[in-house]
């Protein structure tokens, strides 16, 4: 989604006169945009397919001491 020349991903439902735009990150409020009384210019712009996510490192048991510096 762009407003103005920001870029979001967040889920976005068109309710009467209104688009209710949620994240899936709880840190970020909902917000609704009234259609009928915005100068913001709008535009869905894409579709999220797949998202992934890190996986944190850790040391694990595999390394020797001859290879402990790499790992």
């Amino acid at each position: 989604m762009r407003i103005g020349n920001d870029l979001f991903v967040k889920r976005v439902q068109r309710i009467p006169g209104k688009l209710l735009v949620t994240s899936e990150n709880p840190r970020y409020a909902p917000f609704e945009i009234d259609l009928s009384n915005t100068q913001d210019d709008i535009a869905i712009i894409g579709r999220v397919e797949w998202y992934g996510r890190s996986i944190p490192h850790r040391k694990t048991s595999l390394c020797s001491a001859t290879t402990a510096k790499s790992c």
